[in-house]
């Protein structure tokens, strides 16, 4: 009996321990070294995917997290193969590499794509549409002026003819339009219908009325322009501002005997230093007027040579006559600015020898000193200028000198009353005027020139002038009121004539 019972006990025994067991778990799935790779570098190239990077960042963490628990496996099973386990050391790294760009892409919000191109419109110192790295700008101006003139005779003569008149004109109607390109390239097209009518002064060199503006600039660096067309030449501070921001409602008179206004040709400038200095040089075609261009005994083929150097030691001074804002900082410039030029004379066929041709191409030098300064409610302009006139070897007619010089000077001044809407203006002009190419003056008094009877006009030996405008504002120059007073005397061989200028200009711009 005891040996059974034993031998029942010992199969119980057993049983209940085989039963109390853990039944052992299924054999893992062998795992494939070259498919660890292979799943290892797929994940690498979705992750360089820039395109999907965002939206797939959740499905590749997961990804990560069972490649590494397949290479925990595999190491497990093979941690005694040298091989495998330098491979899987190799793939531990990459792992942990993939799990940090994962974790980067998830941080890291998706680029934001480029915007389409738009077109802009608005309105910024003129209308404007703007698309791209392209701004397209329309200025317009208007300047409609009451010119009223009182002369008599100062030496208590005759008046020889001397008398008062008045008229309305369109002195200026502009229309500009202005391309910008990033920055590098400006094309400007300027168009300015304006009447040519210039107070008392036939000796300014007007032109037509119509005023053409057509050039291209290119800026291959912040300082250098490169300019090709017509433009105005770098001489004289007043004549390169702007009509819309003169204080008077005219140039004075010695800008308008000494400096051109427009030609065409090439145009090189410099501003360094922030503009501090600015330098400019043309080369463009040249005087092409008097009275032998029109009937052809002239021909002026010669180039025209202009500079101008500006320095601003405390910063620049705007070509602006007056700071509506009343407030402008300390500065001031000092300029030099010169030009040469063959000139085609405007001097009539002797009566003696009709048949000898006038003399041509009088060599004409041309030379501006300019000061401009800023400080608060107050402005100052002030320029010299010398012209001289070499006739050559050849014997002048009417008792001329071989050479001839002439000057003029002006001082401006402008103070602000009262910001953004009221602004004086005081100035004085000295002018010795002369004719294209240098006819001397007469030793008599000037007989009225046919092409000047409109203007009531005659060429004086020398002039000066002092006057003075007041300006009503509204906020700028861009829409203001000018009234205006000078008193002139030119002086002829024989007597002085004392001339009233008033005049009253309405500009509108934008």
């Amino acid at each position: 009996m005891l040996p059974t019972f034993r031998c029942a006990l010992t199969l119980v025994l057993v049983s209940s321990v085989a039963l109390a067991a853990p039944a052992p778990a299924p054999p893992s799935p062998p795992v494939d070294l070259a498919a660890l790779r292979a799943d290892v570098d797929e994940l690498k190239r979705a992750l360089a995917d820039e395109g999907s990077r965002a939206e797939r960042t959740r499905d590749l963490e997961r990804r990560v997290a069972d490649l590494s628990a397949a290479v925990d496996r595999l190491a497990s099973a093979r941690a005694g193969d040298p091989e495998v386990r330098n491979a899987v050391d190799n793939l531990r790294s990459d792992l942990a590499e993939l799990r940090r760009r994962a974790d980067a892409a998830a941080a890291t919000p998706p680029p934001a794509p480029a915007p389409a191109t738009t077109l802009n419109a608005g309105y910024d110192h003129g209308l404007f549409l703007a698309g791209g790295p392209a701004r397209l700008t329309i200025n317009g101006s208007l300047q409609a002026r009451w010119v009223g003139i009182a002369s008599g005779n100062a030496d208590g003569l005759p008046d020889a003819g001397i008398g008062g008149y008045s008229t309305f004109d369109l002195h200026h109607a502009a229309f500009a339009l202005t391309l910008d390109i990033d920055r590098w390239l400006t094309g400007r097209l300027k168009l300015d219908l304006g009447s040519n009518y210039y107070p008392g002064a036939p000796f300014a060199d007007g032109g037509s009325g119509f005023q053409l503006d057509a050039y291209i600039d290119v800026r291959p660096l912040a300082w250098l322009t490169l300019r090709a067309g017509r433009f105005t030449l770098p001489i004289g501070r007043q004549r390169l501002t702007s009509n819309t921001v003169l204080a008077d409602p005219e140039r004075n008179v010695a800008t308008l005997a000494f400096t051109p206004r427009r030609d065409t040709g090439a145009e090189i400038l410099l501003t360094p230093l922030d503009g501090l200095i600015s330098f400019e040089a043309a080369l463009t075609n040249g005087e092409n007027g008097g009275a032998g261009a029109s009937t052809g005994d002239n021909l002026n083929i010669d180039f025209r040579y202009t500079g101008r150097l500006v320095v601003s030691p405390l910063g620049l001074v705007p070509l602006v006559e007056g700071d509506p804002d009343g407030a402008a900082p300390a500065r001031f410039s000092v300029g030099l600015a010169g030009s040469y030029d063959l000139v085609p004379t405007d001097w009539p066929r002797a009566p003696s020898t009709p048949s000898v041709k006038p003399l041509d191409n009088v060599a004409v030098w041309n030379a501006a000193l300019e000061l401009a300064g800023t400080w608060g409610p107050l402005a100052l302009q002030a320029e010299y200028f010398y012209r001289k006139e070499d006739h050559g070897t050849a014997s002048p007619p009417q008792g001329a000198t071989d050479v001839s010089s002439y000057h003029g000077v002006y001082a401006q001044a402008e103070a602000t009353l009262v910001p953004r809407w009221l602004l004086l203006a005081l100035h004085y002009d000295y002018v010795e005027p002369h004719a294209l190419g240098g006819a001397a003056n007469p030793p008599t008094i000037p007989t009225v020139r046919a092409d000047l009877i409109d203007q009531n006009a005659s060429l004086p030996l020398s002039l000066w002038e002092v006057g003075g405008a007041l300006i009503g504002l509204y906020g700028s120059h861009d829409l203001k009121l000018q009234l205006a007073y000078a008193f002139r005397r030119s002086s002829y061989a024989l007597i002085d004539v004392n001339s009233h200028i008033g005049q009253l200009q309405l500009v509108m711009s934008f």
